[in-house]
């Protein structure tokens, strides 16, 4: 369904000639900034929420920062009820790949 959309997309886009779906390709060193820059960001936020409220029992601090940091706090993470790791495998791990190899 999203390889279906994305190229329904594409063709329209093309055709109407507004921005082109290859903004991504164009701009790929830029895209690949942001994300190491949020991922190390988004990482400090899940080691500050596995100490200060942990989702369940399954989390644990080793005692060395950087450990925790890269390994983690909790083996489950949830923000809000949503599991984070979850989110982030699924949905942007299987569906942006695709979409990324697609566009090149």
């Amino acid at each position: 369904v999203t390889m279906i959309s994305f190229v329904l997309l594409t063709i329209y886009l093309k055709s109407t000639g507004q921005t082109s779906p290859t903004i991504i390709a164009d701009r790929f060193s830029e895209f690949i900034c942001f994300q190491c820059i949020f991922s190390l960001f988004f990482c400090m936020l899940l080691l500050i929420k596995g100490r200060i409220a942990p989702s369940s029992t399954d989390s644990g601090s080793t005692g060395s920062f950087l450990f925790d940091y890269y390994w983690g706090m909790e083996l489950y993470p949830r923000i809000f009820g949503v599991d984070i790791k979850v989110f982030t495998n699924c949905r942007f791990g299987m569906t942006v790949w695709p979409l990324i190899v697609s566009i090149f």
